[in-house]
């Protein structure tokens, strides 16, 4: 696990942000090949995609979407490459 705790304002009012950032196995690894996963949270369905951390706004791609919380890039740059690769030698 990896994680951070950050002092911010948000509206005009002090507050504070905590991220914790877990690695897990998926228990059925056959959704590891799958491109999108559909699911139903508290009554409200949604997908979840596989993306590469190369997909979001940096640098490099000033133009991909944002990765959010502030920091969440960084963290994730700390996870040992065996966890990040995990879905290539699942395919």
């Amino acid at each position: 696990m990896s994680g951070e705790f950050r002092a911010l304002t948000c509206d005009g009012r002090p507050g504070h942000q905590i991220v914790a950032v877990f690695s897990a196995r998926l228990a059925d690894t056959s959704l590891h090949a799958r491109n999108e996963i559909t699911f139903v949270d508290n009554g409200v369905a949604g997908t979840a995609r596989w993306v590469t951390r190369a997909t979001f706004r940096s640098e490099q791609h000033p133009h991909g979407p944002p990765l959010y919380p502030d920091g969440l890039a960084s963290l994730l740059d700390r996870v040992p490459a065996k966890v990040s690769s995990a879905k290539k030698s699942a395919s």
